[in-house]
């Protein structure tokens, strides 16, 4: 591990030599942004439980700062919290290649943050996206890190080396002693595919794997967008197998995550889309009869349809149906009102 570090950091120290920034001082440009997300919902939680009411889903503040065309910086906060979600330095070696480091989203499933909350296709992301994160990285689908992104043609390609936990904040000094045994690294490794010949048809995948001592797992994904207007079809697959998590009578076995989801959306009218999305969530493979399947019902309006994430209202009904008993009243109706700036 040592030396693998020295070798990335003289590579990164050699392309720097060979690609300065500039000479003369920085021009430091600051933007700031934001996110609003304010719901209503009405929910059977279990069978003898309900609940009506209002919320707020997300407040964002965003920050970013550019140095120059080749240095970057990039926060982001929760205000509801608050917290930390963001805080990463982009350096841009050329058009084709970038380096992110700090605490970020990285090489994953595409359903997951690679969708921006602003662009989720419904209400909430699909459950198997949520499910991949908290097995995986975390909650909230980040991690200290750093990623390599690089750009060719309709090809991008992304590896991400990092902790393996989001919570894990790494800082030692001369006086600190280690406190926990992380000498190893999760990493994931993504291909994207998006031919300029097929107007908005993306494919791709990943496969990574965690930090053994903090979170032992391996993960993977596929999928398929296609999206010409006015219609929008969105498919993805995506497993996670946690090493020696189940107990099956006295053994340790792997436990194996599996999900997919089919999402579809029409345009009725330049501001108005129809949306659905059916989706199953299988929490150990090797059992049967515990899948939980999702069917969700909803429609999005955009206030300025050129402008569609700025301002819509989205409301959905989800159904939820357990495997063996689909008899259970936990359905769900919730609306949110969105605003970026």
């Amino acid at each position: 591990m040592v030396r693998l570090f020295l070798s990335l950091f003289i590579c990164i120290m050699f392309f720097f030599l060979i690609n300065p920034v500039f000479a003369e001082g920085p021009e430091i440009k600051v933007k700031v942004a934001g996110t609003i997300q304010a719901m209503a919902s009405i929910a059977q939680t279990n069978s003898d439980t309900a609940q009506a009411g209002f919320g707020l889903r997300r407040v964002r503040l965003r920050f970013t700062s550019d140095f120059s065309s080749k240095i970057k910086g990039y926060v982001q906060f929760e205000a509801t919290g608050p917290s930390l979600v963001d805080a990463r330095i982009h350096y841009l070696f050329s058009k084709e290649v970038e380096v992110w480091v700090g605490r970020s989203y990285g090489a994953g499933m595409r359903g997951g943050v690679l969708t921006s909350h602003t662009a989720i296709d419904i209400v909430e992301r699909p459950t198997s996206a949520l499910i991949w994160a908290r097995k995986t990285v975390g909650s909230d689908f980040r991690d200290y890190g750093a990623e390599v992104i690089g750009k060719k043609s309709d090809f991008t390609g992304r590896v991400w080396l990092h902790n393996g936990s989001g919570s894990l904040n790494l800082k030692p000094s001369e006086r600190t002693t280690a406190s926990i045994r992380t000498q190893s690294l999760a990493v994931d490794a993504m291909g994207i595919f998006k031919p300029k010949a097929v107007k908005g048809l993306e494919t791709g995948g990943h496969f990574g794997v965690g930090n053994k001592y903090i979170n032992d797992y391996t993960n993977y994904s596929a999928y398929l967008y296609y999206e010409p207007s006015p219609f929008r079809v969105k498919t993805e697959m995506v497993s996670v197998i946690s090493k020696d998590a189940w107990n099956d009578n006295g053994q340790l076995k792997d436990l194996t995550f599996l999900g997919y989801y089919v999402f579809g959306g029409y345009k009725l009218v330049k501001n108005v889309e129809l949306l659905a999305r059916y989706e199953v969530v299988d929490y150990n493979t090797e059992i049967d009869d515990d899948e939980e399947t999702d069917i969700t019902i909803g429609a999005s309006y955009a206030f300025w349809p050129d402008e569609w994430r700025a301002a819509k209202i989205t409301g959905a009904y989800v159904i939820q149906q357990e495997a063996g008993d689909f008899d259970i009243d936990n359905n769900l109706f919730y609306v949110m009102f969105q605003i970026v700036f």
